[in-house]
């Protein structure tokens, strides 16, 4: 029999933006460590730094959720909400640099904690804000592939900055807002920091002359070249002093692999000082590898395999399913892009109709 017309109406007004994590997430993703020194939690030296971080806090463990020094990520496991734990093949991951923590604070600090964040695609504040809802540790506002212009973006980052007000003075740590730039131009860097963005990515980073150029455009002189001004990130030139004084600390870059050039140079980019992470394009990668899409291809996992033993820093990706958190928590990827919004918009969408229709069957 069909259900009664209010309630399919009040069903199908569910918010889109909600089932994004309702519907696509049924789960959430953590990952799991074992201390180097074999001092661990408190069950058999394993610690779950990020499963459900909201709830941990509140039990009274995990602190910030972030990973004590010493430690080394073993794999993902995937937490079901209240349904149970259910653990995934675990993969040794190897050694990243990790520089004397007073240099660095900020995302630059998180990228070395094992984070996961989502891939804002569409142009919204109000999807960039929902995502930052999630308690990800950050948010990519991507402007290379999507429609998003310098006044979308800064509505987004300020959207993320609400996401993060609204927990003001909570147990989570803040959402961090990344903005991926059109391309490798110090112009383009310098507007999107401008904004007040926690972090900064380029694509087709593929030289470490590449690299070098993209750490300076994010750094203020001495160590850069980034222009000052009072804008957003300084609250208009108020803290101008204060923000100066901190940017070059706090401001994270990441570069993106996506070439056999990018692979081959690896560790040089790596090197790179200022760097802070890695992350590998999937799509692109391999495309240029002459196998587009076929994540298991020898041709692909080979590269990906000299790109995390060749990088002293983080190595992240992006997954578009739960099966590829899976699948890159396994090669030993150090953090993850665990979706996109696009995604879920349409997964929660589509499982609504699924859901009307079966019940009208019934």
């Amino acid at each position: 029999m069909l259900v009664r017309e209010r309630d399919a109406v009040d069903y199908l007004g569910i918010s889109v933006v909600t089932l994004l994590a309702w519907l696509h997430f049924p789960y959430r993703f953590a990952v799991y460590t074992r201390s180097s020194t074999g001092r661990g939690g408190s069950s058999g030296g394993w610690t779950p730094p990020r499963a459900g971080r909201r709830r941990l806090r509140r039990g009274g463990g995990g602190g910030r959720g972030r990973l004590p020094r010493g430690h080394r990520p073993l794999g993902v496991g995937v937490a079901a909400g209240e349904r149970g734990f259910s653990r995934l093949h675990v993969t040794p991951t190897r050694s990243v640099r990790m520089d004397d923590d007073s240099d660095v604070s900020g995302l630059r600090a998180t990228l070395r904690s094992n984070p996961a964040g989502h891939w804002l695609s569409i142009p919204s504040p109000q999807v960039a804000e929902r995502l930052a809802l999630t308690d990800a540790d950050f948010v990519v506002v991507d402007t290379e592939h999507a429609p998003t212009g310098i006044e979308s973006v800064e509505a987004a980052v300020r959207a993320v900055d609400a996401a993060n007000a609204r927990d003001a003075g909570g147990d989570t740590a803040d959402t961090a807002a990344v903005v991926r730039v059109a391309w490798n131009d110090h112009v383009r860097i310098k507007r999107v920091l401008d904004t007040g963005a926690a972090g900064v990515m380029a694509p087709q980073v593929s030289t470490p002359e590449a690299a070098e150029a993209f750490v300076a455009a994010a750094r203020y002189p001495p160590a850069g070249r980034r222009g000052v001004a009072g804008a957003r990130a300084s609250a208009y030139g108020r803290d101008l002093d204060d923000y100066y004084g901190r940017a070059n600390r706090e401001v994270a870059t990441i570069a993106q692999v996506e070439t056999a050039e990018a692979v081959a140079n690896a560790g040089a980019i790596a090197a790179v000082d200022g760097l802070d992470a890695l992350l590998v394009g999937p799509a692109d990668l391999s495309a240029d590898l002459g196998v587009f899409g076929e994540y298991g291809a020898d041709r692909f996992v080979g590269a990906v395999e000299d790109v995390l033993a060749a990088s002293e820093v983080p190595v992240g990706t992006l997954a578009t399913s739960p099966a590829e958190v899976e699948r890159w928590a396994t090669l030993g990827f150090d953090f993850q892009i665990v979706g996109v919004d696009a995604g879920y918009l349409a997964a929660g969408a589509e499982a609504a109709l699924e859901r009307y229709e079966r019940v009208g069957e019934e």
